[in-house]
């Protein structure tokens, strides 16, 4: 009886705690937004300078809004480096009477290089009901050609209810952000999110109670694979389309082969998919999101189109990736076109596919392991995990495919009965199906290796078996990535990706190897820290929405209570596989490092750039699984009790993403 009170007193203590961080994320953003008012509309996208204005010549840019109060708008100028010595005059009309409603004048001196300049209204002012149109003008009346300014606007026509005219020509638009007050869609997110976290909450009560209270037990693998989903799908939402890393470049890549099985064209010469004008919903100014990226959500949550003329995504498509990498997200765009759904509907349709496919891979993986099946459901139900797994990225794929190799070899190695052809013939699927995708993870397949011969039917049977897997991924990476790999491996002299210093050829490590070394010690040194807390999901997004620490840790906690053997649990890792479980993972994130020596890292930097936690995630669990032992064993079960602890840690991770990305 006094254990059943310790636990109602935990569940009403934790719903407590999370009741009032939603009331204070709440009332941050009230007040933030009272010092920082949102965008209404934001055009963004890769820019461009317009023509130099001059006096006599007026740039022009309309726009659409549907509601909401306009406080003000911010446009960027830029003067070429140098001081204008010319006004620039700025006016907003209403369209449809042509009532100016404001006007502005900037000294010469006033006008800041590559910088937005704000413009703020003398009182709010309400968009007609049913939506209206708006003007705006910029005009230099002194301006004289090489002393004058110009503004930023897109490289490509991204906003289709306005354009921007100057001089009587048509061209894309102008960076432009029209601010509002407050956002409906914001208030909506909020109600939502509160839902989904009572909800969530409350299956997690019952959940404890049949556990604790009527001594039901439910499979590891139900509680992890109905936990993928439910969790997953509110990361849909926290974090909103195109904020998982590079999850453009991927959308825009699924799509371009989704229409390749249309019939249709791929993309055009320049590598940009073609895609549908309603999914241009979002652009790279959502990449990191902000209130506005929730308002454009609740905005479009229903919208339909029909599959017509198609227009150029903003995000070029990746080379080298072949289509069964996306798999699930083609079959969510087809379906969503299919059906007509609307931009941010085929998204969400697109990425729940991704989701499904990963909750699928996950389930069997925690089902076929022998043991420490909790330990494999917490590695995948991390963050990090989770928000790959719910978005446009390949990485969703990839991720659930090894986390099934690894459960499926431990299944081969400790599990009862013997090791057939369809085990092996999985095992070498999984291999052939990631290696192209990821290079880097082709000796973590060597743990097949641990198989012994006395669980396969014959030696001959286990030699075949280990060549299919280990030989047919190293096959389909020389058929798919042959020619990328002599490129990078013979190149003198290139770009590093993150800034215009020459990069470390394949040559300058092999005259200085030492050099190699050093950068390595740095990087573990230095960057430690960052690759633990990434791993886990420290820093959501394009590294740009972080977690508190203290959620990392929880997280961590986690997976080292699960790393330690309980007492029912007979197989334990010998010497000699766990020395070869530990090699294969450490020649796996030597190999990431390698990779990122090769491609990202600027000769004479510190550390090995753009290594991060995340590349890490398909070893964890190996190298968690080593560290069991017999002298460290607990006497109960803490299998229910971690999975609770992982969902009481996630509910605080949506609301810790959630503030992060509406104060931004």
């Amino acid at each position: 009886m006094k254990k059943k009170w310790v636990l109602y007193v935990g569940i009403l203590l934790v719903g407590a705690v999370l009741l009032l961080n939603m009331f204070l994320t709440h009332r941050k953003y009230a007040m933030h937004m009272q010092e920082h008012p949102g965008a209404l509309l934001r055009i963004w996208g890769n820019r461009e300078l317009s023509k130099e204005v001059v006096k006599g010549g007026v740039l022009t840019q309309d726009f659409w809004l549907e509601d909401g109060w306009i406080t003000g708008f911010s446009l960027e100028f830029a003067t070429y480096g140098k001081m204008s010595q010319s006004r620039a005059q700025v006016e907003l009309y209403r369209e449809s009477d042509g009532g100016r409603l404001g006007s502005w004048t900037l000294q010469g001196s006033e006008i800041q290089d590559n910088q937005a300049h704000r413009f703020e209204l003398e009182s709010p002012l309400p968009v007609k009901e049913g939506g209206e149109r708006f003007c705006l003008e910029v005009r230099s009346p002194d301006g004289t050609p090489g002393n004058s300014f110009s503004l930023y606007r897109t490289e490509k026509d991204l906003y289709r209810e306005g354009a921007l005219t100057q001089t009587g020509r048509e061209s894309t638009d102008l960076l432009l952000e029209v601010y509002h007050s407050d956002y409906s869609g914001v208030r909506f997110s909020f109600v939502f999110l509160a839902l989904c976290t009572g909800l969530i909450y409350g299956a997690l009560c019952l959940y404890v109670a049949q556990i604790y209270v009527k001594r039901r037990k439910i499979p590891v693998e139900r509680a992890a694979f109905a936990l993928i989903l439910l969790l997953g799908t509110v990361y849909m939402f926290v974090m909103p389309p195109y904020s998982a890393p590079d999850e453009p470049a991927h959308f825009g890549t699924a799509y371009a082969y989704a229409n390749k099985i249309l019939l249709q064209t791929g993309a055009d010469e320049n590598g940009y998919a073609y895609v549908r004008a309603e999914d241009m919903v979002y652009n790279e100014a959502q990449k990191n999101p902000t209130a506005y990226s929730y308002q454009l959500f609740w905005e479009n949550f229903a919208t339909v189109a029909a599959d017509g003329e198609k227009t150029a995504f903003a995000s070029r498509t990746l080379n080298g990736v072949w289509p069964i990498a996306y798999l699930p997200q083609i079959a969510g765009i087809l379906l969503s076109r299919l059906l007509h759904l609307g931009g941010v509907p085929l998204l969400l349709v697109t990425r729940f596919c991704a989701l499904l496919f990963y909750a699928v891979c996950c389930y069997w993986a925690v089902r076929r392991m022998p043991y420490a099946k909790v330990l494999l459901a917490l590695a995948t139900l991390l963050p990090m995990s989770l928000e790959l797994a719910a978005s446009c990225s390949y990485d969703s794929m990839m991720l659930a495919l090894l986390y099934l190799f690894v459960g499926q070899t431990w299944h081969c190695i400790y599990g009862d009965g013997p090791v057939s052809w369809k085990d092996w013939g999985l095992l070498s699927v999984i291999a052939v199906w990631v290696t192209p995708l990821k290079i880097v993870y082709w000796p973590l397949f060597a743990l097949c290796l641990l198989i012994p011969a006395a669980k396969c039917v014959s030696v001959k049977d286990m030699w075949t078996g280990r060549v299919c897997v280990l030989g047919g991924g190293l096959a389909s990476l020389l058929a798919v990535r042959l020619s990328s790999m002599i490129y990078y491996l013979t190149r003198t002299s290139f770009h590093a990706a993150k800034g215009q210093w020459q990069g470390i050829a394949f040559r300058d490590l092999l005259s200085n190897p030492l050099m190699g070394v050093r950068l390595l010690a740095e990087s573990l040194r230095s960057q430690g820290d960052f690759y633990l807390s990434t791993m886990i999901g420290g820093k959501l997004g394009w590294l740009d929405t972080e977690i508190p620490d203290y959620l990392v840790y929880g997280f961590w906690l986690l997976l080292l209570l699960a790393a330690v053997k309980m007492v029912r649990e007979k197989p334990y890792m010998q010497t000699r596989d766990r020395l070869l479980a530990v090699g294969t993972s450490v020649v796996t994130i030597l190999a990431i490092f390698s990779v990122f020596l090769l491609t990202w890292t600027a000769a004479g930097a510190d550390f090995i750039d753009g290594v991060q936690g995340r590349y890490f995630l398909p070893a964890l669990p190996v190298l968690l699984l080593c560290l069991r032992n017999r002298k460290l064993v607990f006497r109960g079960r803490l299998d229910e009790a971690l999975l609770a602890g992982a969902v009481v840690l996630h509910l605080f991770v949506f609301w810790a993403a959630f503030q992060v990305n509406l104060l931004r």
